[in-house]
């Protein structure tokens, strides 16, 4: 009901304005609690039950996702007596977040945990306290795997499914919950390899790099559009997988990163992703498609370059070792 262009006083009139009608319906009785972000400056948090307004301090949190801002307000309604909540919501981010905080809440006496998502014209209501005491090792990983194979400010890698049949639990235990260097690296370093099985599960590869030559090498007619980004690209997107989980799960305790060192640059007042390219150089010729190279119409002998290791010509074994069949004299 307000806008991030609205001067601060004009927004406290409109929460004022907003509370009183709400103070006038038939919610009376119960507490409505109410926060927000407007501009570059926090809404206060106010309450409002038996027509009395409060300030709620504790909810007073920068947080600007309206996703995660609603896990303190569920752990402020639990530590208030509430033992049911419902999320009132169809959004991916959201479902993931409340299943990871879900054996949080259960520890504080939270006994059922329901969200409300409306898919075209039917409402339903997905039992989150069921599902995350069936996989309660996976909750602890589904902000991670959902990050790096995309969220609202990552891109697609791979899919869902192949996401979760991977095993992140093996891959991701300690990824975006920690701003130790050593302890980044690490993560990060797991985080490609997990990456690497979603595109292509059971391959002996770790790196995407490993990954691009495995997949030209051994796939038929492969193009350069159909091969995986490579490590320097995804090492990008890692860092801003490693951001947005970080904030999901930090959520409770206000601690923050900085998005500029997590694969974000400031552009026109606006964080966009790093594109760390290395550009193809514009002399480098395309790799022939040659067997052994034995005739001019072969691209690298045409143009005086010697083959590559992405050229098509092929070793033969003889005598149990590989034997380079290749005539290109350069």
């Amino acid at each position: 009901f307000w806008s991030s262009s609205c001067h601060k006083s004009k927004l406290q009139v409109l929460l004022r304005e907003q509370i009183r009608n709400v103070s006038s319906t038939v919610f009376t009785t119960r507490e409505i609690v109410l926060s927000g972000i407007g501009g570059d400056f926090q809404l206060e948090c106010q309450a409002i039950k038996h027509g009395v307004i409060e300030h709620v301090l504790n909810l007073n949190v920068n947080i600007e996702e309206a996703d995660e801002r609603l896990i303190p307000h569920a752990m402020h309604a639990i530590m208030n007596g509430n033992s049911r909540i419902v999320i009132l919501s169809s959004d991916t981010d959201v479902f993931v977040v409340a299943l990871y905080f879900w054996n949080l809440f259960h520890s504080h006496g939270l006994k059922e945990f329901w969200m409300r998502a409306v898919v075209a014209d039917t409402t339903h209501y997905v039992p989150l306290h069921i599902l995350g005491g069936k996989v309660p090792n996976l909750c602890k990983v589904l902000p991670a795997a959902h990050a790096l194979t995309g969220c609202d400010i990552t891109s697609k890698v791979g899919t869902k499914l192949a996401a979760l049949k991977v095993g992140p639990e093996k891959y991701l235990e300690h990824f975006g919950k920690t701003t130790n260097e050593a302890e980044m690296s690490n993560s990060i370093e797991a985080a490609e390899t997990y990456l690497v099985n979603v595109i292509k599960a059971g391959t002996p590869c770790k790196t995407m790099d490993e990954l691009r030559h495995w997949i030209y090498h051994q796939g038929k007619n492969v193009t350069i559009t159909q091969l995986p980004p490579t490590s320097r690209e995804i090492y990008q997107h890692i860092l801003r997988s490693y951001y947005a989980t970080f904030m999901q799960v930090s959520c409770l305790s206000g601690e923050t990163i900085d998005p500029q060192s997590f694969g974000f640059e400031r552009v026109d007042e606006l964080m966009m992703p790093v594109r760390d390219m290395k550009l193809v150089p514009d002399d480098l010729f395309p790799s022939c498609t040659c067997k052994n190279c034995s005739t001019v119409r072969c691209a690298c002998r045409k143009n005086y370059v010697p083959c590559c290791e992405f050229c098509k010509c092929k070793f033969v074994v003889q005598q149990g070792e590989n034997i380079d069949i290749c005539k290109n004299p350069n």
